[in-house]
């Protein structure tokens, strides 16, 4: 168990995010650039994208496009990581408490790492208006909705690896690109970075 012990909160009202980073460490501190196979599958243009957003590795694309946007609407984010292995130090500083344990699964690991940030809301007396999952190893390349939206608009958000028979669905809602390296989403071919 590693962070810090209780985030300070703001003001009574305000709207709060527990993001639940689940899954294995293993890319979410390592320069993504220089060791990831992800990388190599793109091209020259989409990894000069990344670099010039500054990720270097997918907690920075966390930063980047999930603990900023949220905080820009608003929110208060606290982000707790739940790994199979985590490094001795150096978490980045963002990161409100992190666990790392064996589980079976990662439906096993989920629910672990839910109950522990349960624990945490009551012990800490936050009350959490919305439940955000990432992997630890998951890039994100474009910033996450206002999850109020969702509320209004009686939907879930939600990005998967593979869908069918799902009216609507772009490659922004999916998290690999089937149709190959030249049909994924803009955020990856720089436009707008």
């Amino acid at each position: 168990q590693k962070g810090r012990k209780c985030a300070a909160t703001g003001t009574v009202a305000e709207e709060a995010v527990a993001i639940l980073a689940v899954g294995q460490w293993r890319l979410f501190l390592h320069d993504i650039m220089k060791r990831s196979q992800m990388m190599k599958r793109l091209n020259g243009s989409s990894r000069a994208a990344i670099a010039k957003k500054g990720i270097s590795t997918v907690f920075s694309s966390h930063r980047l496009h999930v603990l900023h946007p949220l905080a820009s609407y608003g929110l208060r984010p606290d982000y707790f990581l739940c790994a199979d292995k985590m490094k001795e130090t150096g978490l980045p500083l963002e990161v409100t408490q992190a666990w790392a344990f064996d589980a079976k699964n990662q439906l096993r690991r989920m629910k672990a790492c839910l109950q522990l940030v349960l624990e945490h809301e009551e012990l800490c007396n936050h009350r959490y208006d919305f439940f955000l999952r990432l992997r630890p190893d998951f890039l994100v390349l474009s910033d996450v909705p206002d999850p109020r939206r969702a509320m209004t608009t009686g939907c879930v958000m939600a990005r998967v690896r593979a869908a069918r028979n799902i009216a609507g669905l772009t490659n922004e809602h999916l998290s690999y690109c089937y149709c190959g390296q030249s049909c994924c989403s803009s955020s990856l071919r720089g436009a707008g970075a």
